[in-house]
């Protein structure tokens, strides 16, 4: 199926339907994370988390400079 027939599809869904849908995913997901053991999935989601601070900590460092040299 193209994404342009996944687009129709899915609008062709009533709201309840997709949020559904969304919610399947989200437990086919979480399932997903624990593959193959709860250990990996530990470290996969912490992994996850340190990217993330990571990224937050970059956006807020960019943010202070832009705002610092904007100000002269």
């Amino acid at each position: 199926m193209s994404q342009s027939e996944d687009l129709t599809r899915l609008r062709s869904l009533a709201p309840g339907e997709r949020f559904a849908l969304g919610i399947s995913r989200v437990r086919l997901a979480w399932a997903a994370l624990d593959r193959p053991s709860r250990e990996d999935g530990d470290r996969r989601w912490a992994e996850w988390l340190e990217e993330h601070d990571e990224g937050n900590r970059n956006l807020f460092a960019g943010l202070a400079l832009e705002s610092r040299t904007s100000g002269e």
